[in-house]
């Protein structure tokens, strides 16, 4: 078996880069039920608000401090990453619309 971790900044990237999901993690799901129990949005918009920001928070945090890249080029890499994003947006709104509206899991 490889061993992925063969040198210490290979495990610290790994870390920081589980971080940094982490922290997306609370932003999508903790913005969702503020927005949906609080401001009374409806659950499928929520989502994507809060899965659109989550995906920001992450590109900015993995580009700056995870992969500490320094090239100018943010709208061609967020565009990049933006896309690969919206199709895990648009699973999660299919499933979204699918448990709530169809479920009516809540």
């Amino acid at each position: 078996m490889t061993n992925i971790f063969k040198n210490r900044q290979n495990l610290i990237c790994f870390i920081k880069y589980g971080l940094v999901g982490t922290s997306g993690a609370v932003i999508d799901l903790g913005l969702l039920y503020l927005l949906v129990e609080f401001l009374n949005f409806n659950p499928v918009v929520a989502g994507s608000i809060s899965f659109i920001l989550a995906v920001v928070n992450n590109f900015y945090w993995n580009k700056i401090w995870t992969f500490e890249n320094t090239s100018k080029d943010y709208g061609k890499q967020f565009g990049k990453f933006l896309l690969v994003s919206l199709a895990g947006l648009g699973l999660t709104a299919i499933l979204m619309y699918l448990g709530v509206e169809v479920l009516r899991l809540w």
